[in-house]
């Protein structure tokens, strides 16, 4: 049974041994004020070993003397601490990490606080003044310029009554000054309320100032104060952080361990178990087996030392064939993901932007890509982001870095985050005559940094229909039993964290049918008219490869591997009418072009129908062929050819011939 004083000695002692001793306490109370809430967790650091010895009421009477030695201990003999600091509160946790969301100056003002956040912006580096010896102008009168505990300078202007308070003039050379920078703090989504994460400024002092950068998350300990402004009696709320660790980003959610050797069993019959986990992924939507074994093998990613292992997926389809549903499922079995629909995506929301604050500065502002790096982006309506938005997503894509550098901001942040994009076709349906990039309208560049491109057509099908018609009934009526489904969830959330961080070596073997399976998609392109099939496309093979290895829990990859990634290619292809059997070619108005034509589908149809080699048109050939489709006569579809001129849409290269602008 240990006595008071033994206690008191427990928490605070002459050897510097006690629990108020260590760094993480002496922090804190290095920044207390007078008025102070002083916020211990008496479940760390032994302290309720301690604390339990004497009775509940006298907790903090004890935590409170101990605090008083520390701060004698700091402020020595110049001021008296036990009257100084009466007001001082001590506040006992027995977990001191909150929710951003719950915190409030009614229970919080001028209270050490703990949360998680993440770091969404910040403002560049200032100074401020801590001492400094100032002059009168008029009676050279010098005086000593202390700046208080909100750092703010008081009475700056000469004592003497003849100098009829004449404003101080500052000694540079005796100034004593430190940094300081302000940062923005975000709620994390998934502790957030409602889905809407609170936002907090924070404000970094002394050495941790330039030391916490945009997209980092962090545990925040610091003091919530209000900015008091007597004018308005309305007050912004800032945080005076006092430490910042680093969060653990590893995946967290662990697979139980009776489930993992049910998986492990399974895994004795491959191909059983890769049916078994296709069914778990999104259950309630019908079919689509190879999309989503795709997906899957996007989730668990690939493996490299120096090369991109992100892998990136588009899915393109007509209307209702439960694009977004997909979308929406991936993102509630990931963690560290964001969904986000390419109508309301912006370059800078995407990537950096620059956010003009309530105070006028500027900041730099981490988008969705590398606030969500180490997870996924998910992004819907692809094909309704702007032209200029979308392109910065090229360095994003294949580099995995996002880059700003405008108004004297320049910033590199990491993007290591796979994008799962999901587009409708321009015309309403998929247009098979037509090109992929006349579809949607994405340029040849950024659509090659997609490993695998699915097209999900309507095609009218009796059976298939009532059989799909039957499954979404008896989704209204609870008649879907799942039975085949390998994972709830939760399981399947566990099982992708539980398999991306597998590590799986490509073994020789694997590289020899890599190598031919390449070289006949290689020499399928070589035609006129085919897609280029380069580089990138080897490595989303091998990307693949190994997702597949890693689905499947192996160290190594082997044949079954790259037999899968071949069976997917060739579904995903066949769907553009492109065979990988060597016998036809890649032709690119078949692979890069549903569904009778609406106007504007013919102009461009007879457009590509007229175009030679040079992409160019000639104007009689192109008004001829308007004329014979039967929707113009000669009179408006010259006038058609005109406003299309008129527009710069297109544009003259001499002998009467034509190209469009790009």
């Amino acid at each position: 049974m240990l006595t008071r004083s033994a206690v008191l000695d427990r928490l605070y002692n002459i050897d510097g041994t006690g629990v108020f001793q260590h760094n993480n306490y002496t922090k804190i109370i290095d920044v207390l004020k007078t008025n102070s809430v002083f916020t211990v967790n008496f479940m760390e650091d032994n302290m309720y070993d301690y604390l339990c010895e004497l009775d509940p009421t006298e907790f903090k009477t004890i935590i409170k003397e101990a605090l008083f030695l520390s701060l004698e201990t700091r402020f020595g003999s110049t001021i008296g601490v036990r009257d100084s600091f009466k007001d001082i509160t001590v506040r006992l946790v027995s977990e001191n990490v909150e929710l951003m969301h719950t915190l409030n100056a009614r229970d919080h003002e001028n209270t050490v606080v703990v949360f998680d956040c993440e770091i969404i912006a910040s403002e560049r580096e200032k100074t401020f003044i801590k001492k400094c010896t100032a002059f009168c102008p008029i009676c050279a009168k010098e005086e000593l310029i202390t700046a208080n505990e909100d750092r703010e300078i008081g009475n700056f202007h000469c004592s003497n009554i003849k100098c009829q308070r004449e404003k101080l003039t500052i000694l540079k050379k005796t100034m004593i000054t430190d940094n300081l920078q302000v940062i923005y703090l975000q709620e994390p989504m998934s502790t957030s309320l409602n889905s809407t994460p609170v936002m907090l400024k924070g404000l970094l002092i002394g050495a941790l100032s330039g030391k916490v950068f945009i997209g980092q998350k962090k545990r925040i300990t610091g003091i919530f104060k209000s900015v008091i402004n007597p004018k308005a009696n309305v007050n912004d709320i800032i945080v005076e952080i006092i430490s910042e660790v680093d969060l653990d980003e590893k995946l967290s959610i662990p697979l139980e361990p009776v489930k993992l050797d049910e998986v492990k069993s399974l895994m004795k019959n491959e191909s059983e178990f890769i049916v078994k986990i296709t069914k778990s992924f999104a259950p309630l939507i019908l079919g689509y087996e190879d999309i989503k074994l795709s997906i899957l093998l996007m989730l668990v990613g690939g493996h490299s030392k120096v090369k991109r292992e992100d892998i990136n997926m588009f899915l393109i389809g007509d209307p209702s064939m439960a694009k977004s549903e997909m979308l929406k499922f991936a993102h509630k079995i990931t963690d560290k993901s964001m969904y986000t629909s390419g109508r309301g995506a912006s370059a800078a929301g995407l990537t950096i932007g620059l956010v003009k604050m309530e105070n006028g500065n500027y900041t730099a502002q981490a988008g969705v890509l590398p606030r969500c790096s180490g997870g996924f982006a998910f992004i819907d309506e692809f094909d309704k982001m702007n032209t200029d938005d979308r392109s910065s997503l090229h360095e994003a894509m294949e580099q995995q870095t996002v880059s700003i550098a405008k108004a004297g901001f320049r910033m590199t942040l990491p993007a290591k985050t796979p994008i799962l994009a999901a587009a409708n076709p321009q015309y309403g349906k998929y247009d098979t005559s037509q090109t992929i990039i006349d579809n949607i309208n994405i340029p040849l560049p950024l659509l090659s940094r997609f490993d695998m491109i699915w097209l999900i057509k309507d095609v009218v099908n009796t059976d298939k229909d009532i059989e799909k018609a039957q499954f979404i009934l008896d989704t209204f009526t609870d008649g879907i039993k799942l039975t085949d489904v390998l994972f709830n969830e939760v399981e399947l959330h566990s099982f992708i964290n539980h398999a991306r961080i597998i590590e799986p070596i490509l073994s020789e073997k694997t590289k020899q049918r890599l190598i031919g399976l390449y070289t006949k998609m290689r020499q399928s392109s070589n035609s006129p008219n085919s897609i280029a099939v380069g580089t990138r496309q080897l490595e989303a093979l091998v990307r693949l490869t190994v997702a597949h290895a890693k689905l499947l829990l192996k160290t190594t990859t082997d044949d079954a591997d790259v037999d899968c990634i071949e069976r997917l290619f060739t579904s995903m292809f066949a769907e553009f009418d492109i065979s990988l059997n060597g016998v036809t070619t890649f032709n690119q108005n078949k692979f890069y072009t549903t569904a009778t034509m609406n106007t504007q589908q013919l102009i461009d149809h007879i457009w590509s129908e007229c175009k030679d080699n040079e992409d160019s048109v000639g104007y009689n050939d192109y008004i001829s062929k308007l004329v014979e489709s039967g929707k113009f006569d000669e009179k408006n579809a010259k006038n058609l050819f005109d406003k299309m001129d008129r527009q710069c849409m297109i544009k003259h290269i001499g002998n009467n011939r034509w190209k469009k602008v790009q």
